[in-house]
């Protein structure tokens, strides 16, 4: 029998992340788990204003940023009665989240399923893809749309 006593979460801070932390934090509470919410500093993360173009961030600025960030998430799903801890990583999303569920033990990873622009997907996939096939435990992936029953778009 599956027994989940450790989930992983990773967050990109985004809406359909934010989503996949609210499912983990009930899965969670009706499991009598604990949650990790992970977020990756990415190696190729591009800055957001023409001054930092200028003015590259140093990634130790990014992963305090990132830390910072993951206190006030950590502390909601403390405050619904989940055990959660952040965890802030650096590299690669797919392949570091992967990694921290196969070194830290982790029973499940849930994800948000976020959309990319086509080209994007087509060159380098999507990090939920990249989780579900590369990783060692069960991965929970969490539609984007938020009406599961809305048709699905066209292409």
């Amino acid at each position: 029998m599956l027994s989940i006593k450790r989930i992983l979460c990773p967050t990109d801070f985004s809406e359909p992340s934010r989503r996949a932390i609210d499912v983990a934090g009930d899965l969670a509470l009706h499991l009598g788990a604990e949650v990790c919410v992970l977020h990756v500093v990415s190696a190729g993360q591009v800055p957001a204003s023409a001054f930092e173009l200028m003015y590259p961030v140093p990634r130790d600025v990014l992963l305090k940023d990132a830390e910072e960030q993951l206190r006030p998430i950590v502390r909601d799903l403390v405050t619904r009665g989940v055990r959660a801890t952040p965890l802030v990583a650096n590299g690669d999303a797919g392949h570091e989240i992967v990694r921290a569920a196969r070194e830290q033990g982790f029973d499940l990873i849930v994800v948000a399923a976020q959309g990319q622009g086509m080209v994007e997907h087509l060159l380098v996939g999507s990090v939920a893809e990249r989780v579900v096939r590369l990783a060692g435990c069960p991965v929970l992936s969490i539609p984007t749309r938020r009406d599961r029953h809305a048709p699905a778009p066209t292409l």
